[in-house]
């Protein structure tokens, strides 16, 4: 599906939990950072996953248990970072890149956060910087 059509069902919250996967939380933050400037963008990321997360809600698979602010910060940074390496480059372009580069890994945070850290309560609740990660 084309990344117009991804953002659309994204915001109407019809886009299925099967979909909503690694690659598809890249893509919409890509259309995001590529529109808008960060902390906007970051902003319209951290509410439509908690809206889309909360549309999907059942028993026992709360919102607060799925949102996670590290991790949302982190890719935002690392895609902001991503989408500044080229110039004039439209987005379609930009989005096969992206999905071609290691970034498609969901693994990669790994090279940031310890394992321990991303599953704590405290990086779910806030944005921890590193040495190497900052905010811009």
């Amino acid at each position: 599906m084309d990344i117009n059509k991804l953002v659309e069902k994204f915001e109407n919250c019809t886009l299925s939990k099967k979909d909503w996967t690694h690659a598809a939380h890249l893509r919409v933050a890509l259309f995001y950072l590529f529109h808008n400037e960060f902390y906007e963008a970051l902003s319209k990321i951290r509410c439509g996953i908690i809206r889309y997360n909360a549309s999907k809600e059942i028993s026992g698979n709360l919102c607060s248990s799925k949102y996670h602010e590290t991790i949302t910060v982190f890719w935002c940074i690392k895609i902001q970072e991503f989408i500044e390496s080229f110039t004039m480059e439209p987005l379609v372009q930009i989005e096969i890149e992206l999905l071609k580069n290691h970034m498609k890994n969901s693994d990669f945070i790994k090279k940031y956060y310890t394992q321990e850290f991303i599953n704590s309560f405290e990086s779910r609740a806030y944005f921890k910087a590193t040495k190497e990660l900052k905010l811009p």
